[in-house]
């Protein structure tokens, strides 16, 4: 199971995308993957880049989603999410 925590977001102006950030708990992590929000909402990953440097035995991630969903990134603060790459598998 792929499963994040997100713990910042930002407004990537002059981009596609909206930026949100966390650290990795488990699994992969793939562009063109799907975050899921809850049963109604999945968003399309665009991006993914991760630091596992900063923090060694941490996985920081940052993911670029759609801007075309209403994202309040403080609403998502501090709690864990599924990962869907059922379409890479």
């Amino acid at each position: 199971m792929n499963k994040v925590e997100i713990n910042n977001g930002f407004y990537n102006h002059g981009q596609v995308g909206f930026l949100l950030t966390g650290i990795l708990l488990s699994g992969i992590v793939e562009k063109n993957d799907v975050l899921i929000l809850n049963d109604n909402d999945r968003i399309p990953i665009i991006d993914v880049e991760f630091d596992k440097q900063t923090f060694p035995g941490t996985t920081h991630i940052r993911l670029m989603v759609s801007r075309d969903y209403n994202i309040k990134w403080y609403e998502l603060y501090g709690k864990e999410y599924e990962i869907d790459s059922a379409k890479r598998n």
